[in-house]
């Protein structure tokens, strides 16, 4: 075969195939490299995006404690006849599955009606809020804690509202909590959710909030089932809660397939340009060596008679 001299493949094919493997292995590298970049960039925008959607899904829901504690400090801490006026602002609200009142952290009204075991008579006294009551009091900050699994599998978060009357006291006279009890599997609207699935590139994402306990990560809403790998977080803060926004591509951050076929087709292309090179060297020698044979002599290695003749030829 013309690419292969004293049963060796010819140095420049060598050289050529090896510099174009280099090459492209380089080439390769460097536009997998950008891609990876850009969609990363990308998901960090959209990533953003959906954690103040999010964001806002929480905070639609969180005001009608703000709203009632209002009412709380107007009335100077009467609250007889809210029976009349809280079930209003539910409505507006379908995350809401109940709102407590509790002076001093007992219970006092809960709205609407609910069954007292998954109501907690002492905010002081539960496991679930002991530890934001006093927060709550101290701060004089509002505290989102939970998910809570009072019913079956649907987790609840509570929100804690510490109320203050107006008093002569600097900081105001104590009175209880406006307690919000929250679903979660209703807190978040369909466009919120649909956002990632829409989004370009489509992401897959998985949202977590922080356990208030043992700072664990707590799944409260997913478009997948499978593990992330690599995702892009987005952290942020809602009354006093830590959150998680966790998002990938969902196709994933590249092709391994798509990478094999071009890797094969720059392959290829190496062996034919590699080849087309050794043909044209090999070409170029049979011919220099044809001349060497027709014009030279091949014991005194001198121009032969031929050779002379087409000289004068040409003068």
């Amino acid at each position: 075969m013309f690419l292969i001299k004293e049963g060796k493949i010819i140095f420049p094919v060598k050289v050529t195939f090896t510099l174009l493997v280099v090459s492209a292995f380089f080439i390769v590298s460097y536009a997998h490299n950008t891609k990876i970049t850009h969609l990363h960039q990308q998901c960090e925008l959209i990533s953003k995006t959906a954690a103040t959607l999010f964001t806002f899904s929480l905070d639609k829901a969180l005001p009608i404690n703000e709203n009632i504690e209002g009412m709380i400090m107007a009335t100077n801490g009467d609250v007889n006849g809210f029976e009349n006026i809280i079930p209003a602002f539910i409505p507006q609200t379908p995350s809401i599955m109940c709102i407590q009142l509790a002076p001093k952290g007992k219970q006092s009204q809960f709205f609407p009606q609910m069954p007292e075991d998954k109501i907690i008579p002492d905010l002081y006294n539960s496991p679930y809020t002991k530890k934001f009551s006093y927060f709550a009091e101290i701060n004089r900050k509002s505290y989102l804690s939970g998910p809570y699994f009072f019913d079956k599998n649907e987790p609840i978060l509570i929100l804690q509202d510490p109320v203050f009357l107006r008093t002569k006291k600097i900081q105001g006279e104590f009175w209880g909590f406006c307690t919000a009890y929250i679903k979660i599997n209703d807190l978040f609207d369909q466009d919120t959710l649909n956002y990632l699935n829409y989004s370009s590139p489509p992401c897959s994402y998985k949202l977590y909030k922080f356990d208030p306990y043992d700072d664990k990560e707590v799944l409260l809403s997913s478009n997948t089932d499978e593990e992330l790998i690599e995702p892009v977080i987005t952290r942020f803060n809602v009354k006093e809660s830590s959150w998680a926004l966790y998002v990938v591509p969902k196709n994933g951050w590249y092709s391994h397939s798509r990478l094999f076929i071009i890797s094969i087709i720059l392959f290829f292309t190496c062996v034919i340009i590699s080849i087309l090179i050794g043909f044209l060297v090999t070409t170029k020698d049979r011919n220099e060596n044809l001349e060497k044979l027709t014009f030279m002599d091949s014991l005194t290695d001198l121009y032969n008679a031929r050779k002379f003749t087409l000289l004068l030829r040409q003068y």
